[in-house]
């Protein structure tokens, strides 16, 4: 039997939280919550006017999970609540965290949890040892609170997650199939090897090749003019405190370049309009760089935040690299091969090619009732998963897209196929229309 699911009107939900905030009586998801052992409770602010109620709570876990009784660490997460008697979302964050609202929760308007992955953030070991950083670790993280917020949560539970966390998502899934009752992964690649080559085979092929030459054209342009960009790169750096003595201003340039093909594609395409062209000065294409946040990618806190990620790609989840051949005699530092410029410090790392092997080959057998999100363009999407026809998920590609698909981005038709596949896996009816 299918239930229905609706949204609460913003009056009713902002009136019940009204009653909730200005009640002397606690609510009886605090009270719940209160009475669990191993977890704070921190009542928060609500991040949409769909809940009532929202909790920043830490959760205890072993740093080893096979070692249950050794060291602990805090996890964090964002409860939004609006009624224990509807679904769950589940938002399994491959990062540090913020308390908003997700696409899915806003669809079939239910409540929400909301996790930051270990090793990230707030949720950080100490003292800090990288060994314990792996995809299994993480997904029992996931598989010890789910089963806590079952007991009060009983209804439909749905896993979602963007980019890293939307591998998560898929991971998660892996280890702990029982968890949940559907996933969305979004703009999630599947890389089977540290350096997946599917990524370059990708870039050669996507979009029009005018527009691949005038970007291959701007790299080259940058490079020749690198002794003028780099005092403007510097002037740039202290205007915004920002520092890159990380690879040094020389080497943080090159990979700025080198990267800049990848992020076009994955934030921009097919946009090349912007693209400065042939006549373009030394501070038109500096701007262009600048204003586009590539110096970012590669700025000394930038390596800090991202240390745990790095980590994993290098062990487990794989990255991508840079085709050095068109720019033979224009670099000085970058090299082929050399992604581990941002090798996290003290970290022991040998990547281990069966841990996505095996989730591929599970995803192909046994991944029922996932619903993958990619744009076209998006060069995360090279490895995509690939289904077989052997489970009942469904893979949906948003022509011309980019790293920012998300289901608003389809047409009202698949838009409606979407939903038809999460009704059908999910009992519920969803009346949902994007504004």
């Amino acid at each position: 039997m299918k239930h229905r699911i609706f949204l609460f009107s913003t009056l009713l939900v902002f009136f019940s939280f009204t009653l909730f905030a200005n009640s002397n009586e606690e609510s009886e998801l605090y009270k719940w919550l209160k009475a669990q052992d191993g977890i704070e409770v921190h009542e928060k602010s609500v991040d949409s006017s769909m809940f009532s109620e929202a909790y920043k709570v830490y959760f205890w876990q072993p740093v080893d999970h096979n070692n249950p009784d050794g060291q602990k660490f805090k996890q964090r997460i964002y409860i939004s609540h609006m009624d224990k008697n509807k679904p769950v979302v589940l938002n399994l964050a491959g990062y540090a965290i913020r308390n908003t609202t997700m696409e899915l929760t806003k669809i079939i308007g239910c409540n929400q949890v909301n996790i930051e992955h270990r090793y990230f953030g707030e949720s950080v070991p100490e003292p800090f040892d990288w060994q314990y950083l792996t995809v299994w670790q993480s997904a029992t993280d996931y598989h010890r609170i789910i089963e806590l917020f079952k007991k009060y949560y009983k209804e439909k539970w749905i896993s979602t997650g963007i980019s890293k966390g939307g591998q998560t998502t898929i991971f998660h899934r892996r280890y702990y199939n029982n968890d949940v009752d559907a996933s969305v992964p979004y703009v999630a690649p599947l890389n089977l090897e540290e350096d997946d080559r599917r990524i370059y085979t990708h870039l050669e092929i996507i979009g029009s090749k005018e527009c691949r030459d005038k970007i291959l054209a701007y790299q080259k342009k940058l490079l020749k003019n690198k002794a003028e960009i780099i005092p403007l790169m510097k002037a740039y750096a202290k205007a915004n405190d920002k520092s890159f003595d990380y690879l040094g201003y020389e080497k943080a340039f090159e990979y700025v370049v080198l990267e800049y093909n990848f992020a076009f594609w994955q934030w921009q395409g097919p946009d090349c309009d912007v693209i400065p062209g042939e006549g373009a000065t030394v501070g038109e294409l500096f701007d262009h760089l600048k204003d586009k946040r590539s110096f970012n990618y590669v700025e000394d806190s930038n390596f800090g935040r991202l240390s745990p990620f790095f980590y994993q790609a290098f062990t487990e989840i794989g990255y991508y690299n840079y085709d050095t051949t068109p720019f033979e005699g224009l670099l000085d530092y970058a090299q082929e091969g050399t992604s581990r410029i941002f090798d996290p410090s003290g970290a022991d790392m040998k990547f281990n090619s069966n841990v996505m092997l095996d989730i591929r080959n599970w995803l192909r057998t046994n991944g029922n009732n996932m619903l993958y999100i990619y744009g076209e363009y998006d060069p995360w999407s090279a490895p995509a998963v690939g289904l077989t026809g052997r489970t009942n998920s469904i893979v949906m590609f948003h022509p011309k897209g980019n790293h920012k698909t998300r289901i608003k981005s389809f047409s009202k038709e698949d838009q409606h196929y979407i939903f038809s596949k999460l009704e059908e896996w999910l009992e519920i009816e969803i009346d949902y229309e994007f504004e």
